[in-house]
């Protein structure tokens, strides 16, 4: 059989209940044997001290025990007469389990006879012999009806104390299952929504206690797999996108060609050969950034001078950017050298140099700069608009994450290009942010730490 959380903890807090209950009920039981009867038979022995000088006395006065002997009334009011409280019922019960016994241990007067197990034994002493003993009976061996009573009424509290506890346990189990477990089960509902795959559900976490934080962790749990998600499908109709169009260029390129209705010339192949590249470019950079997920994207660093590797992306670009009608100033500081792996820095350049071209409204101006600047080696990158918001800047290096600059190219692409900048550059130890730029538009800035042997060599 299986129980739920509120049966389960109903169930602990019963077994708690019991456990203090017979725990109580043995405490009671203990305490009232070694506690309330050993104080008893202390208060007996505490009054056979002053009865067995006052025996004496009677013993040498009368010649004897006769004046005791099978005569109860007189040992009666011999007891209440020394007795400084007579009608104290503690003193009462005491004289109940008072035996006097002679000097041969005969029975001479008390309540009962049998005195085995005595909780104290007193001799009577005369002229210095025993002419007698007094015997006080042990209280657990002579409990009265009110001993007996006031027994069950402790056993009675410690049971009623036992089911208190057991109903207060209940109500705790309810008040625990209504006012944390509740949330919880919310939290595991909306939980098996997520993982069937609707992102859009959410809790309402008002509390500020754990449960409370739980919750507002699911939210946005949610909302980042939500947003993933539109990522991901974006990215499939991207991908798709990317791939089919120069696919069905060279599909109908070639089937011109095979049908005669276009020749073979070398300026067919070249159109074909673009396309050819603009598939190559789309895998290798899901290439490159699978490798990069699972850390098998290799480097080789070694002393590499970047404004070199730079200027050399830069020639390769100017002749695209004349045809875009894009001016291109640059501050390139030389011999700026550090610890890099020289084609993963021919990779950055080329993909931030590619973003420019795509992005860039044309006509229009792009900025290059490369100095060492705070200990690091800084190379920025500035265009003339139209920019992107600012709350799209912090997710540019994200992967498949595209946003329209109104008026510009960037909707093209399948938005890998800066998602493995910013792995390259963090393997360098580097940094990638974008921000404003003063000619108008994007600016995005990498800085590459100066190493000691770079700077020394």
């Amino acid at each position: 059989m299986k129980f739920d959380i509120t049966a389960k903890l109903f169930l602990i807090l019963l077994a708690m209940s019991i456990a203090i209950s017979v725990t109580t009920g043995i405490v009671t039981r203990v305490s009232f044997k070694s506690q309330f009867i050993g104080y008893l038979n202390q208060q007996g022995i505490s009054r056979v001290d002053t009865l067995a000088p006052a025996l004496g006395a009677v013993y040498e006065r009368n010649g004897g025990w006769d004046y005791f002997r099978d005569n109860l009334r007189v040992w009666i009011d011999f007891l209440r007469r020394t007795a400084r409280t007579p009608n104290s019922p503690d003193l009462a019960s005491v004289h109940l389990r008072m035996v006097l016994l002679d000097e041969n241990r005969q029975y001479v007067a008390g309540y009962q006879r049998d005195v085995r197990n005595p909780a104290e034994t007193r001799p009577i002493v005369v002229n210095g012999a025993t002419v007698g003993w007094l015997v006080l009976r042990s209280q657990e061996n002579s409990l009265t009806a009110a001993d007996l009573r006031f027994q069950h009424r402790q056993l009675v509290a410690s049971w009623i104390i036992g089911g208190s506890v057991a109903l207060l346990a209940a109500i705790a189990a309810l008040w625990l299952s209504r006012t944390m477990l509740t949330p919880l089960r919310r939290i595991t509902a909306a939980t098996q929504q997520l993982a069937d795959g609707d992102y859009t559900i959410r809790i309402a976490a008002t509390s500020e206690d754990a449960v409370g934080r739980l919750g507002r962790d699911f939210n946005r749990l949610a909302e980042k797999l939500q947003r993933n998600e539109h990522l991901r499908r974006n990215f499939m109709a991207d991908i798709a996108h990317e791939l089919r169009t120069p696919l069905a260029v060279l599909r109908s390129e070639i089937e011109a060609i095979l049908d005669r209705v276009r020749e073979a010339t070398p300026q067919a192949l070249k159109s074909l050969q673009a396309e050819v590249g603009t598939l190559t470019k789309v895998v290798d950079d899901l290439y490159d950034l699978s490798l990069a997920d699972v850390g098998a994207l290799t480097y080789r660093m070694e002393t590499t001078d970047v404004s070199e590797v730079l200027s050399t992306s830069l020639d390769f670009f100017r002749s695209r950017f004349t045809a875009l009608e894009l001016q291109v100033s640059t501050d390139i500081e030389p011999n700026v050298a550090a610890k890099a792996d020289k084609a993963r820095l021919q990779q950055l350049f080329n993909n931030l140099l590619e973003n420019m071209a795509r992005h860039t409204q044309t006509p229009g101006k792009l900025r290059i700069e490369c100095a060492i600047r705070d200990g690091g080696i800084v190379i920025a990158f500035h265009d003339s608009g139209p920019g992107i918001a600012e709350e799209h800047r912090a997710h540019l290096f994200e992967r498949f994450y595209r946003a329209d600059s109104g008026g510009s190219t960037l909707s093209r692409g399948a938005g890998l290009g800066l998602a493995i900048c910013r792995k390259i550059v963090e393997a360098h130890g580097g940094s990638i942010v974008a921000d404003a730029s003063q000619m108008g538009g994007l600016l995005v800035a990498v800085k590459i730490p100066v190493h000691a042997e770079a700077m020394n060599s």
